[in-house]
């Protein structure tokens, strides 16, 4: 007999600290001579065998594995004979136990050469409340571990299973269990005995390197802000970008939003903490002034759903409102002038003021443009009100182009605080709601008819008493002029004729006066104030003198033609009387009658000189001729 074993616990394997033994049983008495006296070598280390109760048949052999450099199987090889000299197995060693024994040394501690953990959830490196932890791993390439090793998941102890390649330990989370990474451990000892050093939260060539963290807390987010990309950020309208960011303390999986009734592009990956999402307004969009509805549904990686949330947080802006309704202009739109006589007229140097408002307010610091007859207007917000504007332009000689015409205006290039263009009111003369309009008139009026005439019976000369009359006729209406006659405007009456383009003016002549052509100086303007040139002189007729001083006749002489005109103080019945009047300024024709006939009375060179003459009769009586001269000046 034949067989060896170790005192470890496995009699087959043997480590540093174990004693292997081999005991041989003979069929005879051994011999102890020392050439052929039984001789042991274990792991080809001579060993000296010792006999068992001193029976030359039954022999041990023991060797300290301590002493063996040699891992592996542990060889045998005997030599014996018995005490006649016969040498057992032919003289060969024997290399093999007859019980099919064996002992293998190991002195080297095991390894694993993978270590992996994951759970069931869909993320495997999360878990949340019930789900199963599988902690796998494999032994190293010679080595066998000693069934079961020690394992513990979540500090819990769980019994591992072996399929011939893998262990595998599982767990299930429970609500007693700590959040974070789920700790592990693994104790292990090959057969022989060796320990392995404890794997201890470690993963070894592990396909994704990851641990497993527990988590059975639903999330929260603790920002959600709203913004667009408007020059104001807390507007928008169609086209504008709409960009809702929400972060969280915890990694969350892709969230599910709904931004504006519509699935925005997500920017960010499971695993993240913060997710951007983008859209764009469209017309579609309802309008939204109170602000753009959202809906955020999350989970964290573990898979707890968060509370949805429907309202932003720490957004120092709130949320975007939008409006996609364009401005209009309002219902109080009117244009007038500056101009003192009349604010529907306008001339040079007057301003035209439009004030106008919109339906909704204007773009602060973006106030509309106003063309005022196509120039430039200077355009003021009302104070506090961003749909009400005031636009004034002082009207010029570049606008003679549209002279006696109505001024039109246009407004243009004005949006609403949302950034929405409204369609320019193009240039035009009836956007007014008050149906105001205001006419530009440039032109100087003139007078086309300026006479003068007093009531006098002869209308060229006036004296005390008499009244001088001015009649005016204008190219267009003006305002009643101010007419200054023979020195002033006092006592000067003026009526307005059929329309205001005619007026008369009359005054009396007193001692006052002086005795002159009579002066007079109109001074008018038209009904928008342009002046015109001052009138001191008539358009056509005479003029008035002013005379109040009595004529006198310078020279009356009377003659006759008696003698052929040798003895004129002498006359007989068919003498020619010829009597000739010359007074010291122009007069009438004067009455004139010569021995108490009316006569005709010829002019001479001037109205200075008047001449009448008569044919004496029978009956004419005999004495001096007697004549009468009745005259007055002009």
């Amino acid at each position: 007999f034949i067989g060896i074993e170790s005192d470890n616990s496995l009699t087959g394997y043997a480590k540093e600290d174990n004693t292997v033994t081999l005991t041989i049983n003979s069929d005879s008495d051994l011999s102890e001579d020392d050439d052929l006296a039984l001789k042991v070598y274990l792991a080809e280390e001579s060993v000296t065998p010792v006999k068992i109760l001193g029976s030359a048949r039954n022999y041990t052999a023991e060797i300290d594995m301590a002493d063996v450099p040699i891992e592996g199987l542990i060889s045998i090889s005997i030599t014996f004979s018995d005490v006649a000299g016969n040498l057992g197995n032919s003289g060969d060693p024997v290399t093999a136990t007859t019980n099919g024994t064996s002992v293998i040394l190991d002195k080297q501690d095991p390894t694993l050469s993978r270590v992996s953990i994951k759970s069931n959830n869909f993320y495997p490196a999360f878990a949340k409340f019930t789900e199963i932890i599988t902690l796998e791993f494999d032994p190293g390439v010679a080595d066998v571990l000693y069934d079961p090793p020690a394992v513990t998941i979540a500090e819990n102890e769980v019994t591992p299973n072996f399929d011939g390649t893998t262990w595998t330990a599982t767990y299930t989370m429970t609500a007693l269990d700590d959040e974070g990474v789920i700790p592990f451990t693994i104790d292990f000892e090959d057969l022989a005995g060796n320990s392995g050093d404890q794997i201890a939260d470690e993963l070894l060539d592990d396909t994704d390197g990851e641990f497993v963290t527990y988590d059975r807390t639903p999330p929260t987010l603790n920002l959600v802000t709203m913004s667009s990309d408007n020059d104001d950020p807390t507007l928008a309208k169609v086209g504008n970008e709409i960009t809702l960011v929400i972060a969280s303390a915890s990694d969350l999986r892709s969230p599910t939003i709904e931004l504006a009734d519509a699935i925005p592009a997500l920017a960010g990956t499971a695993g993240d903490n913060t997710y951007t999402a983008t859209y764009t307004m469209t017309q579609d969009n309802t309008n939204a002034l109170t602000g753009i509805g959202f809906t955020v549904d999350y989970e964290d990686m573990a898979g707890n759903s968060g509370v949805q949330v429907d309202e932003v947080a720490n957004d120092g802006d709130g949320v975007v409102k939008f409006d996609k309704i364009l401005p209009e202009l309002g219902d109080e739109i009117t244009i007038t002038s500056n101009n003192s006589l009349d604010p529907t007229l306008a001339k040079e140097g007057d301003e035209i003021e439009v004030t106008f408002n919109f339906t909704k307010d204007i773009m602060e610091d973006n106030d509309p443009k106003v063309k005022i007859n196509e120039h430039p207007a200077d355009v003021e917000r009302t104070t506090g009100k961003d749909d009400e504007f005031t636009a004034t332009y002082t009207m010029t000689s570049d606008d003679a182009a549209i002279n006696d015409e109505y001024i039109p205006f246009s407004i243009l290039d004005f949006t609403d605080r949302f950034g929405n263009d409204g369609d320019d009111v193009v240039s035009g003369i009836d956007h007014t709601t008050d149906l105001s309009k205001v006419k530009f008139d440039n032109s100087a009026p003139t007078l086309q008819i300026v006479t003068i005439a007093s009531d006098n019976t002869n209308s060229s000369y006036a004296m005390e008493g008499d009244k001088i009359i001015l009649d005016i006729t204008a190219n267009e209406d003006i305002p009643e002029p101010v007419i200054s006659m023979m020195g002033s405007t006092g006592d000067v009456d003026i009526d307005e004729g059929l329309t205001s383009k005619i007026y008369q003016a009359e005054k009396e002549v007193t001692t006052s006066h002086d005795e002159e052509t009579a002066e007079f100086s109109i001074v008018f303007t038209d009904l928008a104030g342009n002046s015109g040139v001052t009138i001191a002189a008539v358009t056509a007729g005479p003029g008035v003198t002013i005379d109040m001083t009595a004529p006198t006749i310078t020279k009356a002489d009377i003659a006759s033609n008696n003698g052929d005109g040798t003895r004129p103080e002498l006359a007989v019945p068919g003498d020619i009387i010829t009597l000739t009047v010359v007074s010291n300024e122009n007069i009438q024709e004067p009455t004139i009658t010569i021995m108490s006939i009316p006569r005709d009375v010829d002019e001479g060179d001037d109205a200075k000189t008047w001449i009448a003459t008569y044919t004496m009769t029978e009956s004419d009586e005999e004495g001096p001729v007697k004549f009468t001269i009745s005259f007055s000046d002009n």
